[in-house]
């Protein structure tokens, strides 16, 4: 009988509820099922890790995009699949394979999908799925992460910021372009193609179209190409980068002279001013430091899609 280790985030939408276990387990009938719940994600990537190296032939992750991302840090390079089962915010590697968002849908795909290869995103040896980036990106993801530690133990505020769904970002990023100070870093960026140095709000790398489900930065990103998209938005003002944004958030794909937008299999992002950068990938914070190397790992990882 095979193994199938279930990862469920308690903190995610449901991750309490007896009827997530339930219907995943159902949905794995004939498999033996190990349950990982923990409360630290030190913890959950611990025990996840003896699953696989124990020998788990399947790993479900029940939660969001970050827990997904922890997910892979365990299977990556295993050829150990991966299915999800969406309860998070975003929900953007879900969403991109298909998988339905309703638990009746996402346990039938773990039941009835099919296996195929992903391309991974390597940032300083910490690997990601769907998109990642530094200065506005980063700030935005660790607000999200902020509120959502602050609210965990109020339940009327919790439910609040539930209801927002993925909206949340584009709140705290309206927040982030109406603080004062500058949103400028100094960059360098070099590639197989080229380098570039530039003052810089934000630098995206996506293996996918979207970020945060509503900003499609990046249309005809594939992840099981080999490459990812690098885009630098040069210099920006802020109202002309708030307006780019939106513009994005719509859906409209923009050429405009102050964005730069490539191709590669590998990115080195370098600061020039001094202070560490900060980079998330999956909604997580994965690196800080004044030098970032972000790679392409093809086929690193195989998941179940809808």
């Amino acid at each position: 009988m095979k193994r199938v280790a279930v990862l469920i985030n308690p903190r995610s939408r449901g991750g309490n509820e007896p009827a997530i276990e339930r219907d995943v387990v159902s949905a794995l009938a004939g498999a033996k099922v190990a349950i990982v719940r923990e409360q630290s994600a030190d913890a959950a990537l611990a025990a996840l890790r003896r699953e696989v190296s124990g020998g788990a032939a399947g790993v479900v992750a029940v939660g969001g995009d970050g827990t997904v991302n922890l997910a892979l840090q365990a299977v990556s390079g295993t050829g150990v699949a991966l299915a999800i089962v969406p309860r998070g915010t975003a929900n953007d590697l879900a969403s991109e394979l298909g998988i339905p968002s309703s638990l009746a849908g996402a346990c039938a795909a773990i039941r009835y999908g099919s296996r195929r290869p992903l391309d991974l995103l390597s940032v300083n040896g910490r690997v990601f799925a769907t998109a990642g980036g530094l200065g506005l990106p980063s700030d935005v993801a660790e607000s999200a992460n902020a509120v959502r530690r602050l609210v965990e133990s109020v339940r009327p505020a919790r439910a609040l910021v539930r209801s927002y769904g993925s909206g949340i970002y584009s709140v705290l990023l309206a927040g982030k372009l109406l603080q004062p100070g500058s949103l400028l870093r100094r960059v360098r960026v070099v590639w197989s193609g080229g380098r570039m140095s530039s003052r810089t709000a934000l630098v995206l790398c996506n293996n996918q179209p979207g970020l945060g489900a509503n900003f499609v930065v990046a249309p005809g990103t594939c992840n099981h190409d080999g490459r990812f998209r690098v885009t630098v938005f040069r210099d920006t003002a802020r109202v002309c980068l708030a307006r780019t944004l939106g513009s994005l958030r719509l859906g409209r794909v923009l050429a405009e002279p102050q964005i730069r937008s490539f191709e590669s299999d590998q990115v080195r992002i370098e600061s020039r001013d001094g202070r560490a950068l900060t980079f998330m990938g999956d909604g997580e914070i994965l690196a800080r430091s004044l030098d970032l190397t972000i790679s392409c790992l093809p086929e690193a990882a195989y998941v179940v899609a809808a």
